[in-house]
C-alpha cells in the first residue's frame, strides 16, 4: 500500500473538489435524504480506529456518484491514529443511472496506488442507501435483489457497525443543533424520516413491488436452455458451485442406493430365514434401501436449492417473512427449500428407517431390547443431526441480520479456543464458523476428507473389488461435493465458479448484472 500524509496532494484535492461540487449540485436538483454517505462518512473521517477495524481498507461507491470513498483503518495515512476517509473518481462511471450492478470497484490512473482486491461495497442510489440506514430495507433484502454489491473478503466489515453508529449519531447531533439554531422545537429528537415526501413513499412502494420477479430476472434466464450440445446449457445448470456440489451429492446417493441394494438382493438370495437374526438384518438392509431412496430425494432438494433464482428468493422470503406468521408445518418442516431437504436426510434417510425396525423388532419378533437399542440409535441420530435442522429454520437464518444463528460460535468454539480477548483470531475463526450453517458445510467437508482417504485406500488395496467401487462412488463424488459446497456459502464466492470464469457466469444471465455472479 502506498504511504500517504494526511494532508491531501494536489490531485486528492482535485478529486474532493470535484466531489463536493458534485455534492453541491445534487443537492439543489434533488431532496434531502434522511441519511446521506456525506453525512455519515464525514463524521467517521478522523473518528478514533476500532481495534477490530485496525489495518482494513474499505471501498464504496453510490451509483449516480462520480467519486467514491476509501475508509482507511490502518492508521498509517496520518500521525493521529484515526480513520482517514478520501475519495477518488470512478474510472468508469455511467451518469445515467444504469440500474446494472458494476463487477468491481473502478479507479483512474491517478489513483493506482488503490487496490481492487479490497473490501468493496456499491450502492444502487442515495435513495437505496437512505432506506438501509433509516432500516426500511434490510441489507440482506438489499443484497439478493441487486441492489447493493459487494467483492473482496466480506468478513472485513463485521467490525465497523459500532464505528458506523457512532457516526450517525453525531449527524443527528449536529441536526439537533442545527434545528435549535433556528429556533425549531425538536421535541424527542431529530426523526430521520422528517425529509421523506410523499412521492418518496410512492417511490418506495413502486421499489418493493413483486421483488421476487425481480430476482427472477436478475439471477435466471430469460428462455432456459435445453440444448446439451450448447455452452449455455452446460453453464445453465453446472456454472456455479453450489450447483456442481448438489449434482456430485446426487450422484453419491445414487451409488449408495445401488450398493444397497446390491447388499439387500445378495442377502435376500443367500438367507434361509430360520433365525430371528436373520430376520433383523433383513429388516436393517430393507431399511437401509429406503434410506438411501429419501437420500436421493433430499439430493434433488439440494439441486433444486443451489440455482442461483431459487437460492436467491430463499433467501429474500427469510428476510422478509415473518416465522410468527407461519404455520407449524410451514415454520418447522417446509419453510425453505434447505429445511425440506435436511427432513428428508433426517426424517427419511435416519427417523423413519430406525423407527420401523424398531416397531418389527418389538411386535413381530417380540425383541423389545432390540428394539430399544434401535429406539437409542434413533435418538442419537435426531441429537446428532440437530445443529443441520436449527440452522436451517427460518429464525436462524434471520438471526444476526441474516448472517444466520451461531449458537455452536458462541457456546463452543469462543470458549474453547478462548478468542474473548483475541481480536484477530476471533476475525478469523468468526469468517470461517461465525454461523452454525458454517459450522455444518464445514462437519460436511470434514466427513466428507475422511471418507475420501478411506474409499481410496479401499479402492488402492482391492482394484478388482466391485464393492470396493461401489463403495467408492458412493463417498468419492460426495468428497468433492463438500468442498465446492463450503466455498459457495461465503458470501464473497457465493453463486461463482471455480470451473467457469466470472465473466462467463454473468453473460449467461440474462437481464442485470447481478452483485453475486461477479465475484470470483
Amino acid at each position: 500500500k502506498k504511504k500517504k500524509d494526511s494532508t491531501y496532494t494536489s490531485s486528492e484535492k482535485d478529486t474532493e473538489a470535484g466531489a463536493n461540487a458534485a455534492e453541491a449540485a445534487r443537492q439543489k436538483k434533488d431532496p434531502e435524504l434522511p441519511w446521506t454517505p456525506e453525512d455519515i462518512f464525514g463524521q467517521i473521517h478522523q473518528a478514533p480506529i476500532p481495534d477490530e477495524m485496525r489495518g482494513n481498507i474499505l471501498l464504496i461507491e453510490v451509483g449516480g456518484v462520480d467519486h467514491g470513498w476509501v475508509l482507511d483503518f490502518t492508521g498509517d495515512t496520518n500521525k493521529d491514529d484515526t480513520v482517514v476517509v478520501s475519495r477518488y473518481k470512478i474510472g468508469v462511471f455511467n451518469q445515467s443511472h444504469s440500474k446494472k450492478a458494476p463487477k468491481g470497484p473502478s479507479f483512474t490512473p491517478q489513483d493506482s496506488h488503490l487496490d481492487k482486491s479490497w473490501p468493496w461495497i456499491w450502492y444502487k442510489d442515495r435513495k437505496i442507501f437512505s432506506k438501509i440506514e433509516t432500516g426500511k430495507l434490510k441489507d440482506m433484502v438489499a443484497y439478493v435483489t441487486g441492489k447493493i454489491a459487494l467483492t473482496g473478503d466480506t468478513s472485513k466489515w463485521d467490525g465497523i457497525e459500532s464505528c458506523w453508529n457512532e457516526a450517525k449519531e453525531r449527524v443527528l447531533d449536529n441536526k439537533r443543533k442545527a434545528q435549535i439554531s433556528m429556533g425549531d422545537d425538536v421535541g424527542a429528537g431529530v426523526n430521520t424520516t422528517l425529509y421523506e415526501s410523499d412521492e418518496d413513499e410512492d417511490d418506495d412502494e413502486e421499489d418493493d413491488a413483486d421483488e421476487e420477479a425481480r430476482i427472477m430476472a436478475l439471477f435466471a434466464p430469460e428462455v432456459e436452455p435445453t440444448d446439451p450440445r450448447k455452452k449455455e446449457f452446460w453453464m445453465r445448470h453446472f456454472g456455479t458451485d453450489a450447483l456442481v456440489s448438489s449434482y456430485l451429492f446426487v450422484l453419491s446417493s445414487i451409488f449408495y442406493t445401488l450398493l444397497c441394494y446390491r447388499n439387500f438382493s445378495i442377502f435376500q438370495l443367500a438367507a434361509t430365514f430360520t433365525s430371528k437374526e436373520e430376520y433383523i438384518k433383513y429388516a436393517n438392509l430393507m431399511a437401509t434401501v429406503f434410506a438411501s431412496l429419501f437420500n436421493v430425494i433430499a439430493s434433488a432438494y439440494f439441486v433444486k436449492m443451489s440455482y442461483p433464482e431459487t437460492m436467491m428468493i430463499m433467501a429474500y422470503r427469510t428476510m422478509t417473512v415473518d416465522p410468527k406468521s407461519m404455520t407449524f408445518a410451514e415454520r418447522y418442516f417446509t419453510a425453505n427449500e434447505m429445511l425440506t431437504a435436511i427432513w428428508f436426510y433426517v426424517g427419511g434417510g435416519l427417523i423413519l428407517p430406525l423407527l420401523s425396525v424398531a416397531v418389527f423388532e418389538l411386535i413381530v419378533l417380540d425383541l423389545p431390547h432390540q428394539a430399544f437399542t434401535q429406539l437409542l440409535k434413533m435418538l442419537g441420530c435426531v441429537l446428532g443431526s440437530s445443529i443441520f435442522i436449527l440452522s436451517s429454520l427460518p429464525e436462524s437464518l434471520r438471526a444476526n441480520n441474516g448472517r444466520g444463528s451461531s449458537y455452536v460460535f458462541d457456546s463452543c468454539v469462543i470458549p474453547l479456543l478462548r478468542l474473548e480477548k483475541d481480536t484477530a483470531r476471533m476475525a478469523f475463526w468468526t469468517k470461517h464458523l461465525g454461523s452454525d450453517a458454517l459450522f455444518v458445510v464445514w462437519s460436511f467437508a470434514a466427513s466428507g476428507v475422511l471418507g475420501g482417504i478411506f474409499v481410496t485406500g479401499l479402492v488402492v488395496a482391492s482394484p478388482f473389488s466391485i464393492d470396493a467401487w461401489f463403495i467408492f462412488w458412493a463417498i468419492f463424488p460426495f468428497t468433492i461435493g463438500s468442498f465446492l459446497f463450503v466455498r459457495s456459502s461465503y458470501p464473497e464466492t457465493m453463486n461463482s465458479s471455480i470451473f467457469f470464469s466470472s465473466s462467463s457466469v454473468s453473460e449467461e444471465i440474462e437481464g442485470e448484472s447481478t452483485p453475486l455472479l461477479s465475484q470470483v
